[in-house]
């Protein structure tokens, strides 16, 4: 195993787009063990936390990343993403916001403010942040995009019959 962080991250950021998230742990800890400060180690600990299905791990860990760099709005939508698995909408809900408020053309933040609105059953501020998700991210995931459009022409067919 390689002795520099950053290699150590990358190698375990491949492994984990590669589905072997155990091995991609072992490198993510291997960094803390050498980088304890080191907030993409912990943010990526708590993705596999969250993919896991263990949230509550997902959301502490995501806050340590948080706390060490709170700057960064993909810490605040994994943390986001963990409390809206845990039904703690209004927790998710001020993460969303933070990571806005960040970077208000956070494509992610939207996706998943949509996603929250929608359960909450606000149909109009799902329908709004799906919309935004849409034209943010229209030339960089056009199949996701293709497939949310679908998603959200059905919501106002939905919306409409209200």
């Amino acid at each position: 195993m390689s002795s520099n962080t950053s290699e150590l991250i990358q190698t375990g950021l491949r492994l984990h787009q590669a589905g072997r998230l155990q091995e991609a742990e072992t490198y993510y800890r291997a960094v803390i063990r050498k980088q304890p400060e080191n907030p993409d180690a912990w943010h990526l600990l708590g993705v596999i936390a969250q993919q896991t299905g263990n949230d509550k791990v997902s959301a502490e860990l995501a806050e340590k990343a948080i706390n060490l760099r709170p700057d960064v709005p993909d810490y605040y939508v994994t943390c986001g993403e963990a409390y809206r698995a845990m039904r703690a909408y209004d927790s998710a809900m001020r993460c969303y916001e933070k990571a806005l408020a960040i970077n208000p053309l956070h494509r992610e933040t939207h996706y998943n403010m949509a996603l929250l609105y929608e359960q909450l059953e606000n149909l109009d501020l799902a329908v709004r942040h799906y919309q935004q998700f849409i034209q943010l991210s229209s030339k960089s995931y056009p199949e996701l995009v293709s497939r949310v459009k679908r998603h959200l022409n059905a919501l106002m067919k939905t919306r409409a019959e209200k």
